[in-house]
């Protein structure tokens, strides 16, 4: 499922949800090793449970950043110019 990009905005359906949560959650992980704190669970509690991982903060940063970068490939992104639907994977017209 891809993520379309129009003028009125942008809109991720499908498994790029689940994509972009991934990438939400490894964002906040790596802030939380440089540092930052946020109210609530750590971002860190979050993925383990999230994702069943074990291991410290590294460990389950790591994990993520291989997981993104094994996925990010396969994200399709749709945008409308002129018309005229354009659809690319892996930042390669499919049209």
């Amino acid at each position: 499922m891809p993520i379309e990009h129009g003028k009125g905005g942008t809109t991720i359906t499908g498994d790029s949800i689940d994509f972009l949560q991934l990438c939400a959650i490894r964002g906040a992980v790596g802030l939380e090793i440089k540092g930052l704190k946020r109210r609530g669970r750590s971002a860190y509690a979050i993925a383990k449970e999230t994702y069943g991982l074990k291991g410290n903060r590294d460990a389950v940063y790591a994990w993520l950043c291989a997981r993104v970068d094994e996925l990010r490939p396969l994200q399709e992104h749709r945008t409308v110019e002129g018309g005229r639907e354009i659809r690319e994977v892996e930042g390669k017209d499919v049209n």
